[in-house]
């Protein structure tokens, strides 16, 4: 019944996976949680576009949503991501 609702509504299922894109800076995850990691997008030489993080102090601060281009997902931590680290990109 769902999948008839959303087809009836025009929804189509995503046919290709999220780009990647690579951190322009390093960033830690400490929560054992899938982390959703807003980011600005910017151009680098030679790089294409880069994911500048810009951390909220949590969920519910959506003003520093403002100026993001979308998120990037990072696995659960505690784990250290690395400028460069390539992680799967959602736009806004």
């Amino acid at each position: 019944m769902r999948a008839a609702g959303a087809q009836a509504a025009g929804w189509r299922p995503l046919t290709t996976p999220p780009a990647s894109v690579p951190l322009d800076a390093p960033f830690t995850v400490k929560p054992d949680l899938w982390y959703f990691l807003p980011v600005q997008l910017e151009s680098s030489a030679g790089l294409g576009a880069v994911a500048l993080p810009k951390p909220t102090r949590g969920s519910g601060e959506f003003i520093a949503l403002l100026g993001t281009h979308g998120f990037v997902e990072l696995p659960p931590g505690p784990a250290d991501y690395a400028a460069g680290h390539v992680a799967p990109q959602h736009r806004w």
